[in-house]
């Protein structure tokens, strides 16, 4: 191995490491990992640059319960490596005890010091499928917020909003790897696998969730 390959296989070892050791406020070291006009996009993001990058990392700490990486395998090409990683976290609303893994890769193209230039999450079809389960989501909670006004509102509604028990379902399970991306080989598989049976998981949900009089 040459000494150019040997400090990229540092580099990805040092990135790795990072991930798995993220924390908010690690947050603050992001310049020694990303460069200054780094791209970013997953299913729901498209940005340039580490004031950017930094958002979209702080706001998942506010939007998820303990969220996490482990870095379960890794292929090296050129400057370029694909992470394969399984993401853990919990949810604040809706199912808020279950622990859930969503498994994905990234694909990194890195800058000659060893820092990202580049970080690719999901593309295509996957990209439709994660962003239709959000819209799901937030039409349920939207929904939700509509009933409790008109609850409120109602004469028999004055004692407070009721709704029944949501049956426990079991955690989301997501697949996101891609292959072949700008000529580096991985392995592949489906991505958001769960989007179309919890979309209606959550639909029923709702369903119970109507008041009751």
């Amino acid at each position: 191995m040459n000494e150019s390959a040997t400090d990229l296989a540092a580099a990805v070892e040092r990135i790795s490491r990072f991930f798995e050791q993220l924390t908010p406020a690690s947050l603050d070291r992001l310049e020694t990992f990303y460069t200054p006009d780094t791209s970013f996009k997953d299913p729901f993001n498209e940005v340039r640059g580490l004031a950017e990058v930094r958002r979209i990392f702080a706001h998942m700490y506010v939007a998820l319960d303990a969220p996490r990486f482990v870095v379960t395998g890794r292929v090296v090409q050129g400057n370029q490596c694909f992470l394969l990683w399984d993401f853990v976290f919990r949810f604040r609303r809706f199912d808020t005890q279950t622990l859930q893994t969503v498994r994905g890769c990234s694909h990194l193209v890195l800058a000659a010091d060893g820092r990202i230039a580049s970080h690719r999450l999901g593309c295509g079809q996957h990209q439709q499928r994660a962003q239709a389960l959000a819209a799901v989501q937030h039409r349920i909670a939207h929904g939700l917020a509509q009933a409790r006004r008109r609850v409120g509102n109602h004469p028999k509604g004055q004692g407070g909003f009721h709704v029944r028990q949501v049956p426990a379902h079991p955690p989301i399970q997501i697949e996101c790897c891609h292959s072949c991306v700008h000529g580096l080989s991985a392995p592949s598989s489906s991505n958001c696998t769960c989007c179309s049976t919890d979309s209606s998981l959550l639909r029923q949900n709702w369903s119970n969730c109507a008041p009751r009089w």
